[in-house]
Parts: C-alpha cells; sequence; structure tokens
C-alpha cells in the first residue's frame, strides 16, 4: 500500500519526466494579493503568469501547494471532523502550462499518471465535460470529450457532461477562464454511499468521488458581462486533493483513516492515556472520533501557518489561526483532557510533512512555543467562558429563545476572549444559531470609537479626487534618494477636498510637484518636511503622503507669497531631520535582526514607527525583555554601529531578492522590482523602500527607552539614536547630578546611596506599623483616640489613628473586632487633612447590626459618601472634626437596639 508522502513523490517525479519544472509550495500567505485570505488553490502563485503580468523561464510546472480553506464556498468549517473529505488544511497536487501544452496532453498525464502510475482501476473512472452555456455563446466542451473517449477507450456514457456552475472555472469577473473536466472515481458500494438506487457520478454521498480538476483556461472575459474572447495562448490549471488520492489507494472509508493523519489521531490518543490513565479508541464512539479528527485536521492547519508567520491574533489571518486552534482545545476539553496536548500534536506534524516541508523544521521550537502560549492562555479562560454562555443560553431557554445576542457575543468576544465562531460552535450543540449581525455592528462601534472604521464619505471622495489628478497630471517622480534640493514644477493644488488654481499667504493646502525630494510617509517612516521656495513665495511644508499609488501630497502652509499651478519652485527637505529618519530607519533594521539573534526565530516584525526623534518596533514575543536581554540587544546593534560598514542598496526582481535571504513581509504589497537594503557586514537585508543612513556609524548609537505589551503575544519597543541618543543622555546625566547633589554624594555614588536610604524607610514604616498595632491593642490609651464600652449586650470600641491609610485602619479594626465574642468596631484614620472611618462587626451576636446603613449616616457628617455590606463598610471625607460626632451616631444605633 503507498503512503500519501510516496503517491507525493510519484506525482512531482512523474511530472518531471514530462518536462514539467518541480516547483516549491509558496506560503499559505497569498504573493501581494489582497483579494485572497490564504492561498487555497495551487495555481495562486501562478497567477500574475496567467494574467499575463509575469513571465518565467519555464512554460511547465508541477507542484505540491500548501492550501488552506476556512469559509466561504470552498469549506464549512462546522463540517470538518464529521464528513469523510472536508478539510481545513490540505495539499494539492498540481500541473501547470503557460501557454505551452492544451487538452489532449492535459488529459493524457492525467489519465497515464492515475492509471500506469498509481494503478487505479481505469474501468472504475469517470469523466465529465462542461456542457455549454448559451448566454456566453459556447456550446459542450466536445474537443476535451473526444480526448476523453480516445485516451480512455470509453464511449459517451463514461464521458459525462454538467454546467457552469461544476464545470467551468473563472478567476472572477474577468480575466482569464475556461471549461473544466473532472475525473470522478466509483469507490463502489460500502459506509461512504447513500444506498440509493438512483446514486450516479455527481451525486452528494462520497461513492463517486471527484479526484482530479482540469481547468482549460481558454478564454478571456474583459468587462463583467462581456462575450468570451479566445486567449492567444491557452494554458492548463489542474487540481488534485493528495488526501483524497490517498484514501482511495489505500481504500479507506475516509481521508482520516489513511497515513497523512492516523499518526496524528494515534498521538492524541497516547497524550490522553498519559494524562488520564485510561485509553480512548478510535472508531468507539462518533463524538470522540470528530474531536480526534477535528484536532488532526486543526495541527496541520496551525503547524503550518505558524511555521509561515501568522501567529494567533483578534484580526485578519491571525484570527483564523486563534480559532482553529480554540476550536481544536475545546474539542480536547470535551474528549476529557484538562491539560495541554495540543503543542504535541502539532509537534506531530513536523515529523509527518517536515521532509517535504522543510519551513516545519525550521520553526519546530517556534511551533511549539507559539501554540503552547496560546493553549495555556485559552486555558485559563476556557471555563469562565464557557460557564457564561451556558448560563446565557440557560437564561434564553427560560424565556423561550433560541439565539445567542449580539451584544452577549460581543461581551464574550471583548472580556472573555471566546470568537464568535467558537461561540457558534458550542451553541449549535445544544439547539442555538448566533446573531452574528449584531456582533457585527457592536463591534463597529468598537473599531469607530478606536478610530479604526473604514473610510467616511470625504476620505473616498478626496481619494477620487487624486486618482482623478494623476490621471491628468501622472505621478510624481522621487528623487529624494539621491538629493534633498530640487527645482521642480507645481501641477497641482487642493486645498479642502477641491482642486483649486493658487494657494494664497495664510493658507493651508497640498501641493503636487512633477517630482520631488520629499519622502512620503509609507512602510512606517514618517513623510519629510522642509520648504519650497521661489522669489517672494516662503512655504512650509509640514508633511508628505503618498496617494493614489505614485502622487505625492506635500502638506503645507504658505507663510508669504502665493503658489500657483504650473509654477516653478525649489523643493528643500529639512536636512537635519531627514538625518535623523535615516538613521532611526536603518537602526531599526538592526534592532529587528539583533532581536531574532537574542530572543528567537519566532521574533516576527508586526509594524514600526520612523521619525527623526524616535523609532517604534512592534514584533511578535511571548513577555517582557529581561534587563539582561535588553543589554545583548543593544550591545549587538551598537557594536555594528562601530563597524561603521556600508549600508548597500540594490534593486533585484522580487523572487531574486527573496532568494538572496531579503526579508519580505508577506502582508506588503510588492512590484516585479524591488529595493534590498543590506547593512552591518549583510547582517540585515530587508525589501524596504525607505531612506537609509549611508553608513552604520551614522547611526551614533541605539538605545532602548521602554518596551510594553500591546496586545497578547505582541511587543512594542521604544528607541532613539543619533542626535536624540545624545539628548536622551544628557538629560539622564542631569538627572543623575541633581539627585547625587539632593543625596550629597558623587554621581557614580548613588546605587549604595539610594539603596540606603530605601531601606532606612522600610525600617521606619515597620516601626509606624508596630505603633499603629500596639494603638489597636489599646497599648496607646487615650492618647489615641481608644474607648471600650459596653452597650446592652454588644461591646462598642473605637480607636482614632494619627497618619493612617485605608490598610492600617482596616488592619486595625480586624484585630479589635476578632478579639470581641460581640460587638461593634468603628476604627477611623486621619491623614492629609482627611479621615478614613471603617465600621465592622462580629457575625453572630450583632447581626441585626447592618454596617453599610450605619456608614450612610456617617458619611453625610463627614462630608463625603459611604456604604458597604452588613458585617463591613467604609467611608471617609474631609471633616476629620466630625469623629465624635460619628461615635455618638454608631453608639445611638446601639442603644436602640439594646
Amino acid at each position: 500500500m503507498r503512503s500519501g508522502k510516496e503517491l507525493r513523490e510519484m506525482f512531482l517525479s512523474y511530472f518531471e519526466e514530462q518536462g514539467h519544472r518541480r516547483v516549491s509550495s509558496h506560503s499559505l500567505i497569498p504573493p501581494a494579493d489582497p483579494t485572497l485570505l490564504f492561498v487555497n488553490a495551487g495555481m495562486v502563485q501562478f497567477k500574475d503568469v496567467f494574467v499575463g503580468l509575469k513571465e518565467l523561464e519555464y512554460k511547465r510546472a508541477a507542484s505540491s501547494q500548501k492550501c488552506l480553506r476556512v469559509s466561504g464556498k470552498h469549506n464549512d468549517l462546522e463540517n470538518v471532523g464529521r464528513t469523510a473529505r472536508h478539510h481545513t488544511f490540505f495539499e494539492m497536487l498540481g500541473n501547470f502550462s503557460f501557454g505551452d501544452y492544451f487538452k489532449r496532453e492535459a488529459i493524457g498525464f492525467a489519465y497515464e499518471f492515475l492509471t500506469n502510475r498509481v494503478g487505479l482501476d481505469p474501468s472504475k473512472m469517470y469523466y465529465t465535460i462542461f456542457g455549454g452555456e448559451p448566454s456566453d455563446g459556447i456550446g459542450a466542451d466536445d474537443e476535451a470529450r473526444g480526448y476523453w473517449k480516445q485516451v480512455a477507450g470509453v464511449g459517451d456514457d463514461r464521458v459525462l457532461e454538467f454546467g457552469k456552475k461544476d464545470n467551468f472555472w473563472s478567476m472572477g469577473e474577468t480575466g482569464p477562464c475556461g471549461p473544466c473536466s473532472e475525473i470522478l472515481y466509483d469507490r463502489g458500494p460500502g459506509p461512504w454511499a447513500c444506498g440509493r438506487a438512483e446514486c450516479a457520478p455527481g451525486c452528494d454521498c462520497d461513492r463517486f468521488v471527484e479526484i482530479w480538476n482540469l481547468v482549460f483556461m481558454q478564454y478571456e472575459r474583459k468587462t463583467p458581462g462581456a462575450s468570451l474572447l479566445p486567449l492567444p495562448a491557452p494554458s492548463i490549471d489542474t487540481g488534485m486533493g493528495l488526501e483524497r488520492l490517498t484514501c482511495i489507494v489505500q481504500g479507506k472509508a475516509t481521508n482520516y483513516d489513511t497515513d497523512l493523519f492516523m499518526p496524528l489521531i494515534e498521538r492524541t490518543m497516547e497524550l490522553f492515556q498519559e494524562q488520564n490513565g485510561r485509553a480512548v479508541q478510535y472508531g468507539a464512539s462518533s463524538e470522540t472520533d470528530v474531536a480526534l479528527r477535528v484536532i488532526a485536521d486543526h495541527s496541520r492547519a496551525v503547524a503550518m501557518l505558524v511555521a509561515d508567520g501568522v501567529y494567533p491574533d483578534n484580526e485578519g489571518r491571525g484570527y483564523i489561526v486563534r480559532l482553529l486552534m480554540r476550536r481544536a482545545v475545546r474539542f480536547g476539553r470535551k474528549m476529557g483532557f484538562e491539560r495541554p496536548f495540543f503543542d504535541a500534536v502539532c509537534d506531530r506534524v513536523v515529523d509527518l510533512l517536515g521532509a517535504n516541508y522543510p519551513e516545519l523544521h525550521d520553526k519546530r521550537a517556534v511551533i511549539q512555543k507559539v501554540v503552547g502560549v496560546e493553549e495555556s492562555s485559552f486555558s485559563q479562560t476556557y471555563e469562565e467562558g464557557r460557564r457564561a454562555l451556558e448560563e446565557e443560553i440557560g437564561r434564553l431557554e427560560g424565556v423561550g429563545q433560541r439565539v445567542v445576542g449580539g451584544d452577549f457575543l460581543f461581551f464574550l468576544h471583548d472580556e472573555r476572549g471566546f470568537q464568535p465562531d467558537l461561540v457558534e460552535v458550542i451553541a449549535r450543540e445544544s439547539g442555538f444559531t448566533i446573531d452574528r449581525a449584531g456582533y457585527e455592528r457592536r463591534m463597529e462601534e468598537k473599531r469607530k470609537a478606536s478610530g479604526k472604521a473604514g473610510a467616511t464619505g470625504a476620505e473616498l471622495g478626496l481619494a477620487e479626487l487624486y486618482r482623478d489628478l494623476q490621471g491628468k497630471v501622472g505621478g510624481t517622480q522621487f528623487v529624494g534618494y539621491s538629493t534633498l534640493d530640487v527645482v521642480t514644477q507645481v501641477v497641482a493644488l487642493v486645498k479642502g477636498g477641491v482642486a483649486v488654481g493658487r494657494l494664497s499667504p495664510g493658507e493651508e493646502g497640498v501641493v503636487v510637484l512633477s517630482r520631488t525630494p520629499f519622502y512620503a510617509e509609507s512602510g512606517g517612516q514618517m513623510g519629510d518636511s522642509g520648504v519650497l521656495s521661489a522669489p517672494g513665495l516662503d512655504v512650509e511644508v509640514v508633511d508628505c503622503t503618498r496617494e493614489a499609488g505614485s502622487l505625492f501630497a506635500h502638506k503645507v502652509l504658505v507663510r508669504s507669497g502665493g503658489v500657483e499651478v504650473g509654477q516653478t519652485v525649489r523643493a528643500q527637505v529639512d536636512a537635519s531631520k531627514r538625518a535623523g529618519t535615516r538613521a532611526h530607519h536603518s537602526a531599526t533594521h538592526l534592532l529587528h535582526w539583533a532581536l531574532e539573534r537574542v530572543l528567537g526565530p519566532h521574533v516576527k516584525q508586526e509594524g514600526s514607527l520612523v521619525r527623526h526623534d524616535l523609532l517604534r518596533f512592534d514584533f511578535r514575543h511571548f513577555g517582557p525583555l529581561t534587563h539582561e536581554e535588553v543589554e545583548q540587544v543593544e550591545v549587538m546593534v551598537n557594536g555594528r554601529v562601530l563597524e561603521n560598514s556600508p549600508v548597500e542598496t540594490n534593486s533585484m526582481g522580487i523572487e531574486a531578492a527573496v532568494a538572496s535571504g531579503a526579508k519580505a513581509f508577506f502582508d506588503e504589497k510588492y512590484g516585479s522590482e524591488v529595493r534590498v537594503v543590506s547593512m552591518g557586514n549583510g547582517v540585515s537585508k530587508e525589501l524596504c523602500g525607505g531612506t537609509h543612513a549611508e553608513r552604520t556609524g551614522d547611526i551614533g548609537f541605539m538605545r532602548i527607552i521602554k518596551q510594553e505589551a500591546i496586545s497578547s503575544g505582541v511587543r512594542r519597543i521604544y528607541a532613539v539614536c543619533h542626535e536624540a541618543a545624545a539628548a536622551l543622555q544628557r538629560e539622564r546625566d542631569g538627572h543623575a547630578s541633581a539627585a547625587a547633589t539632593l543625596l550629597r554624594c558623587q554621581v557614580e555614588e548613588l546605587p549604595a546611596r539610594v539603596t540606603k536610604a530605601l531601606t532606612r524607610i522600610t525600617e521606619l514604616e515597620k516601626e509606624v506599623k508596630e505603633l499603629q498595632k500596639k494603638l489597636a491593642q489599646g497599648g496607646a490609651g487615650a492618647a489615641g483616640g481608644f474607648t471600650n464600652e459596653q452597650i446592652g449586650a454588644l461591646s462598642f470600641a473605637t480607636a482614632l489613628l494619627p497618619e493612617a491609610g485605608m490598610d492600617a485602619v482596616r488592619e486595625t479594626a480586624d484585630t479589635l473586632r476578632d478579639k470581641m465574642s460581640a460587638g461593634v468596631v468603628m476604627v477611623g484614620g486621619i491623614q492629609d487633612g482627611k479621615v478614613l472611618v471603617v465600621l465592622t462587626r462580629t457575625k453572630v451576636a450583632a447581626e441585626a447590626f447592618h454596617c453599610g446603613k450605619v456608614v450612610a449616616q456617617l458619611a453625610p457628617v463627614l462630608g463625603a459618601r459611604g456604604g458597604g455590606k452588613p458585617e463591613f463598610a467604609q467611608a471617609g471625607g474631609g471633616r476629620p472634626e466630625a469623629w465624635e460626632e460619628c461615635i455618638a451616631i454608631v453608639r445611638k444605633v446601639l442603644e436602640d437596639m439594646a
């Protein structure tokens, strides 16, 4: 029986023999494609080739592509683990022709591989073709029908026509498209079949399984709804799921029973045995089987995503990682796991798939760390969130409702870390649905409140204005890499969101130049500032942004003269600020390198800000840096600064850049030509369009000034270099000198002198507490305002403590109360001209006395508010002189009770 690993290699080797280039799988993160969350098909990495935007040195390719489908028409997450062939992560085997061979060869390759190489029974194979679409003016794909009959030696009864929904592929409303042909395999009767007499190819059951889809890309649609036009160079795009092929070859009932999943299911059962001391068997319970399958499926997806640099988060791709992990952990909890286990299952994925996807081995430690931290974090909140949801479901059942409301979904997500998708899983088990629309409304309100809402009408209108301007005047030529001073022409002016012909003295607006030395804000680097000048003209440039792709918008204040469209001006960047910005940007690159070296390969940039006087760097890490780690990072960066090596920039193709080891951030959109910035004798190499120092020595030196957490697993570092670092050092030296003067010592003696002072402060605080304790025990006599009287069956003790805070007052009250068998205690503390009052009582004998209600009477007398519970209450105010009056009020309450 062939393994899944063998089948993958057989496929790639076969197509290499047929003149195809074996191409490595692309990352699960799409190549600069904002329309996709994840790569979901083998053709994604070749999309630009198919649409004619890119050329390759080869015309034939074959790959085993990592794919992820978690929502939409391609997958229903709830079916994962419940059906025989639904998965989140899967491997798509594909062969491609870029204007080389077409239908005859594609059909021949597919038939030969499945029958002669794999050994599938051709008598069980069916072939579907496109049946035609009159509205598009194209008929049935008789060409493909003829090739199948010729190659497979079958009649019309084995070549079946299906409509546009099943057998016509398109990239979107426009672009390349064409008919497709699917290969179906009849698995015969069995647990996978529906058993109906009318069961035939096209049935929804798992008897007739689609193995391979051959797409014949032969048309193009120029505009939505337009007629189809023949492509001059038709292409081939095919896709075959490795999991399905393995299931058929191994004769298993489901994909999960194959050697691609069973080692993960077995590892989960081993972990269960270790944790619980009892065995769980696959196949013994449908509920347990679903849990084991979900865990196996999700472990593959999570391990692959983390290896590709996607970490758990509350938004975007990170949301999917977090959702999959939490679904897996939740199914594990339902099985009976009480301790972490999922990281060990993900580690088994590395053993299983690492030979074909080496990034798994490279990131093994990162996968374990990321999964372990997320699993532990979720375990801490799971029970609390689950109980809250169960209580809400119980409440809704009581009032006859079956929908978990949007407000409650928002609360669970915001306060308990429970994602709506996870809530939906749990709610569905009780027959409930969720109000996702209501949840989205609350999330939108939160985004608006935090400034993350979508663009306003005014912003959309301004964007349209800039697009129109770019169409009229063209883009701005940026010359700021080589010069900070250039003579140029004003090609457009904007004021108040409207294009104008002139900006007068005192007016603010936007100037668009034909060419500019001003860097426009991009990639975290802030825009330049400076001046525009001409005879009689003085314009301050306060910022520069990039609009409509290539239009540089200079935000200006006209200080004197008037600027007009068509005018020639001199554009000068503030050289001092640019120097600071360049230094901080280069320091950011070295900081990224050093953090990876000190903390580990899991460090991943999440964002940055570069100014002339500060840098901010956000990155993935699991906790604060220690003092020693901060020192290590600074030493490494400043070591490279002292080398004073050149900072090199080179333009090259994106593939060549990545192949050279340059860091590329997949969330960024890169063109075919990119700019690679190298420094520190090559230790740092990144794709970057920003401005940089000429040599590392220009950075001066770098100091980390602050670090903080900004979200789960994401840290932020602030640092300074260049002149800002020198200014910081001068400021800190000044503070140290001032402190040394106050403590009457030399600067170098400060640590010892401060330590001595802190030790003395601790001793004095201890002495104060001892005095307060003696006072509470009556040791200070009447001088402390201590009294104790008997009123009926209850004791009434009071004490007034000078210079005592709330902690001392409460401790004293507790001490006095615990000495009583039955009674009430009132203790006050005077501090900074205010009085704090605590009222407490013994539990049983004085239960008729309600401290909270009595304190409510004292509060107005003290000039404040107060309240509490029956056994304890407190109040405070600005009238210490009312102490005796308060005693009288409490005494009167006790006398009325006696």
